[in-house]
């Protein structure tokens, strides 16, 4: 599932698009059907050995959401 939000209210900051305010959605989106037409298959894996191999790459990262990951695989 996806939030589909409005444009307007949010400023660029650094590499992050923020809202100075509560945004309410316009939509939610189920992903699923969209990703099976297009040919694409959902996984999940362990996360971290993936984050370490970023971290030591030469990407532009973030990450701000890996307070909400957890260890296990």
């Amino acid at each position: 599932m996806a939030y589909r939000l409005a444009e307007d209210g949010f400023a660029r900051w650094d590499r992050f698009w923020i809202a100075g305010r509560t945004v309410e959605p316009l939509e939610l989106v189920e992903l699923g059907e969209r990703h099976e037409a297009a040919g694409i298959e959902p996984r999940t894996g362990p996360l971290f050995p993936l984050w370490d191999d970023v971290v030591a790459s030469t990407l532009d990262y973030s990450g701000i959401r890996l307070r909400n990951a957890t260890m296990a695989a």
